[in-house]
C-alpha cells in the first residue's frame, strides 16, 4: 500500500512540473502571439472593385488606388450617353456624412463606401476654322442642392459657424448670416480656375469664334490675351519634378469685365447663349476692360458661362451640404489647425488645400512662420500654382480656398434672399472670394470676403465658372 501511494505522490508530482512547465511557455516573453486582424472592406458604389484588405489590430489601413466610375445609358439606335464621376473619397458610412482618415487605427472590421460626384462636362473643346482643341483642367461638376423633399432648390437659414466668434464682422460672416434665409438653384461650377491656357485661347481667338457665331458686334478689340503676371522668372513655379506647368496656373490679373467678357466669348464658342450685356462703349486700356460700361445686366435666363454669385460660391466653397462636419469647416475641404482661429496669418490646417502666402514659396507647400524673402534658399518659388495641385473639397472642387481668390458677380452689401446677386449699377465695388497666393490664411477662410473695383487687375485675382441649370 505505502509503495501505491508513493506512486501517486511521484505522479502528482510529475503533473504539477508539467504544468509549471507548460506555464512558462505559454508566457515565454520570447514568442509573440499572433497579432489580431481585421478586415477592410471596400464598396466602390458602382466604381471599379477595390480588393479588401487584411490590416493589424491598432494598425492603419493603406488608400487604396482611387476608383473610376463611368456610366452609359442606351436608347434606340443613338450613341450611348456618357456619364463620368469624380471620386470624392472613401466615408465610414452608407450615407456618405463621415469621410474616413486613414490615419485611424483600425481595431475591428470596417466597410468603406466611396463617394462620387457627376461630371457635368469633361473636357471643354473649342472649334476655331475647323480645328478643335481639347483644353485640359476645364471639367465642370454638378451643384445640385436638393432638399429633403426632392425639390431641386434648397432654402438656407443661416447660423453663426463655430470657428467665428462675437467679434467678427461682416466681411467675416459670409452670405450665410445668423437667421437669414437663402435659397440656393442647381448649377455647373468648373472644377478648377480658369487657366491661363484657356483664357489665352478664348481671347485669342475671340474674332473668329464671335465671327462663326454672328456676333461680331459684341467683339472688344485690343484685349490682351495673356494678362498674367505669375508667369517667368520673377514668378517662377517650384522645381519639383517638373509636376506643375505654367499653362496651368490660373489666369490672374483680369477685371471684373475682362472676366465677364470672357464668359460670354466662351459661350458663344460653345453654342450656348451669352448672358450678360453691356451698356455704354467698353473702353480697353493695356488691354483691359477699365471703363466706359454704364451698367451690365445678367439675364437670369440664358444658359451660357458667367460668373458664380456669393451664395453659389460659399455654398459650393462649403462642401454644399449642411449636414456634413465639412460645412462648419473653416477652409474648402480641411479644417484649422487646432492652436490656430479664423483671424490668423497663418494656418496648417490650410497646408492640404490650399496655396497661401505662408506656404506658397515653399518646396513642399508646408506652412512657415515667416514668408521666405526673394534671394531666400528656403524660396522654391514665387506666385500662384498649377490648379489641381492640392486637394479637392468635398465637391471635387479645386482652390476654393487660396491659389487666387475668385470674382464673383455680386456687389457685397446686396440682401436679398433668393440666389443673392448683387445687381446693381456699373462701377460698384464687387464681391472677391477665397483668398490666395498672397493672401493671409484668414482670407482663405470660406466666409471672408473682400471686395475690389471691377476695374482692378492684380496679380493674386482669377475666376471660376458656372453656369445655370434648366428643365428640359
Amino acid at each position: 500500500m505505502k509503495k501505491y501511494y508513493k506512486l501517486l505522490i511521484a505522479i502528482a508530482a510529475i503533473f504539477v512540473m508539467l504544468s509549471v512547465i507548460g506555464c512558462d511557455q505559454l508566457t515565454d516573453p520570447g514568442e509573440t502571439p499572433a497579432a489580431e486582424t481585421f478586415t477592410v472592406t471596400f464598396v466602390s458604389n458602382g466604381g471599379t472593385p477595390v480588393t479588401a484588405a487584411s490590416v493589424e489590430s491598432g494598425h492603419k489601413a493603406t488608400k487604396p488606388t482611387n476608383p473610376t466610375k463611368i456610366d452609359y445609358t442606351f436608347s434606340g439606335g443613338a450613341d450611348p450617353k456618357e456619364t463620368k464621376y469624380i471620386f470624392i473619397g472613401w466615408y465610414s458610412d452608407s450615407e456618405l456624412k463621415n469621410r474616413f482618415d486613414f490615419n485611424t487605427e483600425i481595431t475591428e472590421d470596417t466597410t468603406l463606401y466611396a463617394k462620387w460626384q457627376t461630371v457635368a462636362k469633361s473636357k471643354i473643346e473649342i472649334t476655331v476654322s475647323s480645328t478643335t482643341t481639347e483644353y485640359e483642367k476645364t471639367e465642370e461638376v454638378f451643384i445640385i442642392p436638393a432638399d429633403k423633399t426632392g425639390d431641386d432648390i434648397t432654402r438656407i437659414t443661416g447660423s453663426l459657424p463655430p470657428f467665428l466668434d462675437e467679434d467678427a464682422d461682416d466681411m467675416d460672416l459670409g452670405v450665410f448670416w445668423q437667421g437669414r434665409n437663402v435659397t440656393i438653384s442647381p448649377f455647373v461650377m468648373g472644377r478648377y480656375e480658369v487657366t491661363q491656357e484657356l483664357y489665352e485661347a478664348v481671347i485669342t481667338n475671340a474674332s473668329a469664334i464671335l465671327t462663326a457665331a454672328s456676333a461680331s458686334s459684341a467683339f472688344i478689340n485690343n484685349m490682351e490675351d495673356g494678362p498674367s503676371t505669375c508667369t517667368g522668372s520673377s514668378f517662377a513655379l517650384p522645381d519639383v519634378d517638373g509636376d506643375e506647368n505654367q499653362e496651368y496656373r490660373p489666369v490672374d490679373t483680369v477685371t471684373w469685365y475682362d472676366a465677364l467678357y470672357f464668359c460670354n466669348v466662351l459661350s458663344y464658342a460653345l453654342d450656348l447663349e451669352p448672358v450678360y450685356t453691356f451698356t455704354g462703349t467698353p473702353t480697353v486700356t493695356s488691354g483691359h476692360i477699365v471703363g466706359g460700361i454704364t451698367a451690365v445686366a445678367w439675364d437670369k435666363t440664358k444658359n451660357g458661362y458667367r460668373l458664380p454669385t456669393e451664395a453659389e460660391w460659399e455654398f459650393a466653397a462649403r462642401g454644399g451640404d449642411l449636414e456634413m462636419d465639412t460645412w462648419n469647416y473653416m477652409f474648402s475641404g480641411a479644417d484649422t489647425a487646432s492652436d490656430r482661429t479664423y483671424s490668423d496669418d497663418y494656418n496648417s490646417g490650410l497646408d492640404a488645400v490650399g496655396w497661401y502666402g505662408f506656404n506658397t514659396a515653399r518646396e513642399n507647400g508646408v506652412t512657415a512662420q515667416i514668408i521666405p524673402q526673394a534671394g531666400s534658399t528656403d524660396r522654391k518659388s514665387w506666385g500662384s500654382h498649377e490648379t489641381g495641385s492640392k486637394a479637392c473639397n468635398e465637391l471635387g472642387l479645386y482652390d476654393m480656398s487660396g491659389n487666387v481668390a475668385e470674382w464673383c458677380y455680386d456687389i457685397p452689401v446686396a440682401c436679398v434672399e433668393e440666389d443673392p446677386d448683387g445687381a446693381g449699377s456699373a462701377g460698384t465695388n464687387r464681391a472677391v472670394r477665397g483668398g490666395s497666393w498672397y493672401s493671409a490664411a484668414s482670407d482663405c477662410v470660406v466666409t471672408s470676403r473682400a471686395e475690389k473695383a471691377p476695374t482692378a487687375k492684380e496679380q493674386n485675382i482669377g475666376f471660376r465658372l458656372v453656369r445655370s441649370i434648366f428643365e428640359d
